[in-house]
């Protein structure tokens, strides 16, 4: 059999390997860096979104809440001018019925003035029987005037007591 010598040099590719092994590292250093730059643009992106859809969610929750208060405020204003009518309605009554109780005042004083100085008569301590009948019949006297003067209840007396009848 025949031996053959063969010597192959491998320097130039070894160096061509080197070259590659260089420019691998170079790629490889480049994918780390971008795959650095996405991660730190992904992480961007997200904090951003994150901040749009914190933003969006409080301004519907703002925009919620003005049109609830305003549908409120609309309903608190219109019971407050209804109050306000209610108040100035029930003003005037209270002013007629102070009217009223004045002049109804103003009659009963003339009544019970009226009535006093009947009364004084039929209270009046008599010294005597013959006292006591004057005094009746004086008083019987100022109360039919009275009524016919007033028309009011009509009075009769029965002993030293004033029975009123309407």
């Amino acid at each position: 059999m025949a031996d053959f010598d063969i010597t192959v040099d491998t320097r130039p590719m070894a160096d061509s390997l080197d070259s590659v092994n260089s420019s691998v590292r170079g790629v490889t250093t480049s994918v780390v860096a971008m795959q650095s730059a996405v991660v730190l643009a992904q992480e961007e992106a997200s904090a951003n979104i994150c901040r749009n859809v914190d933003k969006g969610f409080f301004v519907l929750l703002k925009s919620q809440f003005d049109q609830k208060i305003a549908g409120v405020s609309s309903k608190m204003l219109s019971t407050m001018q209804l109050m306000e009518t209610f108040k100035g309605d029930i003003d005037k009554i209270m002013a007629v019925m102070q009217d009223d109780y004045e002049r109804i005042k103003l009659r009963y004083m003339k009544h019970f003035s009226a009535l006093d100085k009947a009364g004084a008569v039929i209270f009046a301590f008599p010294n005597s029987i013959s006292d006591t009948e004057t005094g009746q019949a004086e008083a019987q006297h100022c109360y039919q005037s009275f009524n016919r003067q007033h028309k009011q209840p009509s009075f009769r007396l029965d002993g030293l007591t004033a029975i009123a009848s309407w």
